[in-house]
């Protein structure tokens, strides 16, 4: 994966940005998942706890390009967690309590705006990607770029300095998986810009 640059290439360091997601759990109660269902945006995580027991939390029916899931829920498996990764209708069961109404859904937003103080003078696109990015900085003269997933591992890496203003670029990322990502630009002055983008191939 390399970066496409119209401009000079050098380097500098870039320190570490950690990206979050937030948690929705969801209970086993008796025979029942208490929320039985949500909304949710892509790069949250759906976190099951068990009570008491034997179950399990099994996908029926998810969004193409998703990842399917089958956990027990148990006193030795007393949570699971699942990162959303594609939005659309996701629904779920319990093995074993099924027929017994033992199911849940959750649907999930794509989230491709993000606040102005994140976006400032970089402009990201598109979004979602399948094969590549593309982002503008608009004047800014020094950049180093990194990608990171919603775990907050380092997943690309650039150094590269922008002798030109208003120049664009574009990153392979043909070899990442669905998900959603941060992508982290940090100047010379050590100011940092950072934007949310989604792969969904």
């Amino acid at each position: 994966m390399k970066i496409k640059l119209l401009s000079t290439i050098t380097l500098i360091i870039l320190v570490p940005f950690f990206v979050s997601a937030t948690v929705h759990e969801v209970t086993q109660t008796g025979l029942t998942f208490s929320p039985s269902s949500l909304n949710v945006n892509v790069g949250d995580v759906i976190k099951w706890v068990w009570s008491s027991g034997t179950h399990t939390t099994t996908s029926t029916a998810i969004p193409d390009g998703a990842a399917h899931w089958d956990s027990p829920l148990s006193s030795s498996n007393t949570t699971f967690e699942y990162e959303v990764a594609v939005a659309g209708q996701y629904s779920y069961k319990c093995t074993p309590h099924e027929s017994m109404g033992m199911v849940g859904s959750f649907s999930a937003t794509l989230v491709s705006s993000v606040s102005q103080n994140q976006l400032n003078n970089l402009h990201l696109y598109p979004n979602p990607a399948k094969s590549s990015i593309n982002f503008q900085i608009d004047n800014e003269s020094i950049a180093t770029v990194a990608i990171y997933n919603v775990t907050g591992n380092r997943v690309y890496y650039e150094n590269l300095i922008k002798t030109q203003l208003h120049n664009q670029f574009e990153i392979d990322v043909s070899n990442l998986s669905n998900g959603i990502y941060m992508l982290t630009i940090e100047f010379l002055n050590s100011k940092r810009k950072t934007q949310k983008f989604v792969i969904q191939k």
